[in-house]
């Protein structure tokens, strides 16, 4: 078994005279458990990690941004981001909030816009969204949630995020989706 580029070292090969190679027998074996035993507890911890996933209406702007400001500011949750509906499936983010995204300096990786389902739900700790649309639709697919909530809930000046692709105020949507993340990490358990 072969882990992270380590390399398996063949105890026929070494030098049974030089203590070198038999210490250095050692401590790859000692390095490749290591890693093994830290990989093992890594995937264990997944297990136990509360799942977060953010729903808009078509997951390239408000939802996937809350998804990578997210994951820019804490890696003790899984986080995902999802849409209500099936308009924009597949498609990458929204260039001007990609633009918003990258002035804020938040990083982002290539996307591809999906819908929430029954599996997500399902798996997911909080399900947060942007707008009262938002909530209809996920009220309609998931009735009577204990797991769907406003992304605004613990934030007193914020009562919806609105949606930048019909306003174009892709700057005041970062700056809110920020702050009501800050809010919720100061709010939710780990």
């Amino acid at each position: 078994m072969r882990l992270a580029g380590i390399e398996p070292v063949r105890v026929s090969s070494l030098d049974p005279k030089s203590s070198a190679s038999a210490s250095s027998a050692i401590g790859a074996a000692l390095l490749f458990n290591n890693n093994y035993l830290l990989r093992a507890s890594y995937f264990i911890s997944l297990l136990y990690m509360k799942r977060i996933v953010f729903v808009c209406h078509g997951n390239i702007c408000r939802s996937v941004a809350a998804e990578y400001i997210m994951k820019s500011m804490t890696n003790n949750y899984i986080i995902l981001s999802r849409a209500t509906s099936y308009e924009e499936i597949g498609n990458d983010i929204y260039p001007p909030m990609k633009r918003e995204l990258t002035r804020n300096g938040i990083k982002f990786d290539r996307h591809s816009a999906q819908r929430i389902d029954y599996k997500d739900y399902e798996s997911s700790d909080y399900i947060f969204y942007m707008d009262n649309e938002n909530r209809w639709m996920l009220e309609r697919m998931f009735p009577n949630s204990n797991k769907i909530f406003p992304i605004y809930r613990y934030s007193k000046d914020i009562t919806e995020i609105e949606d930048p692709w019909y306003t174009g105020r892709f700057d005041l949507v970062v700056s809110q989706i920020k702050q009501c993340i800050k809010d919720i990490l100061a709010n939710i358990e780990l």
